[in-house]
């Protein structure tokens, strides 16, 4: 009997290790094409039933013209109908040109949620993938 209570309690100590990691409550994956600034995502919605950050990530950005400078900002913003759509932040993803650069504004509150490009004026933007998380 010793031998099966102590057999029990590894089955349950080494199950609650490998308990699945909680999910985030959503994402999308995309592409964006030869976009100007003030590009647009998708919106989506974050109805705040986890604990997860919201995050974009941008992978094999490359300009038009090809070969000019770059420059990749993007600015997550919350839709509000009544007023303008409030700014939470901007993060530089600069590193996605060769590969891939990832940005994150925290914890959000409840509420419709977009991201907005930003590049040089002249620049026509290619992300070949672009995944947000919230």
């Amino acid at each position: 009997m010793r031998k099966f209570a102590s057999m029990l309690a590894v089955v349950a100590t080494s199950s609650t290790l490998v308990m699945p990691v909680a999910h985030a409550e959503g994402y999308f994956e995309s592409r964006i094409d030869n976009a100007r600034n003030g590009f647009q995502t998708r919106r989506w919605v974050d109805r705040n039933a986890d604990s997860f950050n919201t995050e974009l990530t941008a992978a094999t950005c490359i300009n038009n013209p090809h070969g000019s400078p770059g420059k990749v900002e993007f600015t997550l913003r919350r839709h509000e109908s009544w007023r303008p759509d409030p700014h939470l932040g901007t993060r530089v993803l600069n590193r996605c040109y060769g590969g891939w650069d990832r940005g994150g504004w925290g914890r959000q509150a409840a509420g419709t949620y977009y991201a907005q490009l930003g590049t040089f004026g002249w620049n026509r933007l290619t992300v070949n993938w672009v995944k947000v998380v919230w």
